[in-house]
């Protein structure tokens, strides 16, 4: 408990658990010394004095440190360390169930791509008998059976749209939709499947050209037909990323994507990470949506493990779970982080005392932390909050609302909700003190108040974080703003002397009025003799038409 001198909390702590040792917060029967550092808790010292635990300074632990011997099997400051091969060895053998493709050492392949899966088998997180993998694979499995059945005479009845969204049948749909965080492996679970239902697959992304026009030739040259209409080569289409499909470049846009769908004789495999984006609402309805989640964390340390033990990384257990938390258990950026420092010098290797701080967190990143990890101290969340102090609280706010607590019961949500918008208020007015004085003493209460209460009373599990919408209205307020000043410049040369906010206020209602009334009358002249004697031009008259028609204004 305490201050300590000269070592930070979270740099003591990694120091120990490097050595072999084990860091608690509590005091218990099982703690063997209890470290002490200024301003240090009485209750904490008279537990430890209870239980005869040996109470020492930060001197002395640093003494211990240099006098004891810690873990053998890893260096102090090691976080990473690589071994030599020789060239012609190669980095790992084969095993059982998750073999990994078999490499060189010195190809000098990027290890993403060295480890990337070649079978079902391989996928990290996907065996289970519900697994989304099983999901996609029921789906491509059953398509033609489902939608290229022959005809009887009948017409054959389409589901209305309000049954199209509230089902949950897959043979209702002609498209699948896989919907998840980057770095689960959406695409290459679409692309394995594919290979092991020997359906060839055509797959576009954002960087190919997905018009209308485009899509329609792809779709109709992947069909193959019989004389009685009959698919014999089963095709599928992946479109990879279309959540940012747009009305410019993929002319048509998500339109276009839905009248292939229903028109569509081959399966679509559609690849969104973005599943909040408005231009995605619509788009759902229409197809069958399968979820990825991320892997476990014991299912992505395994694999990590045996990576790390096939190109000879040795790297302790505490680092290597930071490593996985900081990433937020995605693979993809796991093995790029770890490339990243096996192929640096080892000067850069053996200095690294915290992944955490080597990796970048975004802001996004840090407000979905605060909220949904359980195992967050106040030091923590205060720590994530000024990663970035200016856009992490208009995160906070815009995404409250939206996170289920664990809490069920609705009134109980509506009293925390209550609690956290109060808490939002006095830390945005501890806000304004500090831009408006210049005095960053209320900068801990800023953090308390718009962070950690914040996200301790509604903790729970929130989807994505959403862009604060708060800078929108910040630009347009700007935009307004300037436009209000070029009107202002052209109306002085009438010697108004007027400041923008009483042009703003007493002129613009009247002009409005004036140039409504005058327009809707036919009276052009009498409206063109006001603009010359304001020195206003045709764009100034649609500036003060759009300026002064505010939202539900009558």
């Amino acid at each position: 408990p305490g201050v300590l001198p000269s070592l930070e909390r979270d740099e003591c702590k990694r120091i120990i658990e490097s050595y072999g040792g084990r860091v608690t917060t509590a005091v218990s029967g099982k703690t063997d010394y209890l470290v002490t550092g200024r301003d240090s808790g009485k209750t904490k010292i008279d537990k430890a004095e209870k239980l005869r635990i040996k109470i020492i300074s930060e001197d002395d632990l640093l003494y211990m440190i240099r006098t004891r011997p810690g873990n053998k099997d890893t260096k102090p400051t090691t976080v990473i360390q690589s071994q030599k091969t020789t060239a012609d060895k190669t980095s790992f053998v084969s095993i059982s169930s998750s073999k990994l493709n078999v490499y060189r050492q010195d190809d000098g392949i990027l290890w993403v791509d060295k480890y990337k899966p070649t079978s079902l088998g391989q996928i990290v997180g996907q065996q289970s008998d519900k697994s989304s993998m099983k999901k996609l694979i029921y789906f491509l499995t059953n398509w033609h059976t489902w939608h290229n059945k022959p005809t009887t005479g009948k017409r054959k009845r389409t589901a209305t749209k309000s049954e199209t969204i509230a089902s949950t049948d897959p043979s209702k749909f002609k498209a699948v939709l896989l919907t998840g965080p980057p770095g689960v492996g959406k695409t290459t679970t679409a692309q394995l499947v594919c290979k092991a239902l020997n359906m060839p697959y055509i797959e576009l992304n954002a960087s190919d050209n997905r018009s209308q026009t485009m899509m329609e030739k792809i779709e109709l040259n992947s069909c193959y037909l019989t004389d009685d209409n009959q698919i014999i080569n089963k095709h599928v289409l992946i479109m990879d990323e279309v959540d940012g499909v747009t009305g410019n470049e993929d002319r048509g846009g998500i339109q276009t994507l839905i009248q292939l769908i229903r028109t569509t004789r081959i399966p679509l495999i559609l690849i969104a990470n973005d599943r909040q984006a408005d231009k995605m609402r619509t788009l759902i309805s229409h197809c069958y949506e399968i979820k990825f989640d991320r892997p476990s964390f014991l299912n992505v340390k395994s694999f990590i493990l045996d990576l790390c033990s096939r190109e000879h990384i040795h790297i302790t257990h505490a680092s290597l779970d930071n490593l996985i938390n900081a990433c937020n258990r995605d693979i993809r950026k796991i093995i790029h982080t770890l490339n990243l420092y096996y192929k640096q010098s080892s000067s850069l290797i053996t200095n690294v005392s915290n992944l955490e701080k080597a990796l970048s967190t975004s802001p996004f990143d840090a407000c979905m932390k605060m909220f949904s990890l359980s195992n967050l101290n106040l030091i923590d969340k205060t720590n994530l909050y000024f990663h970035d102090s200016s856009l992490v609280p208009l995160l906070i706010q815009d995404n409250y609302i939206r996170v289920v607590p664990s809490i069920t019961i609705q009134r109980q949500r509506l009293e925390l909700i209550s609690k956290v918008a109060d808490s939002l208020t006095i830390g945005d007015i501890c806000s304004k003190l500090n831009f408006i004085n210049g005095n960053r003493s209320l900068i801990g209460y800023q953090a308390m108040f718009s962070g950690v209460i914040p996200t301790t009373l509604l903790h729970g599990s929130l989807n994505s974080v959403q862009f604060p919408v708060w800078f929108n209205f910040m630009q347009q307020q700007k935009t307004t703003d300037r436009r209000i000043i070029e009107l202002e410049t052209h109306c002085s040369l009438k010697s108004m002397t007027i400041d923008r906010n009483e042009f703003n206020l007493d002129y613009l209602p009247i002009f409005n009025c004036l140039f409504n009334s005058y327009l809707q009358k036919s009276k052009f002249k009498t409206c063109i003799e006001l603009m010359k004697n304001y020195y206003l031009n045709p764009d100034d008259l649609q500036m003060i038409l759009t300026i002064s028609n505010y939202e539900k204004m009558n």
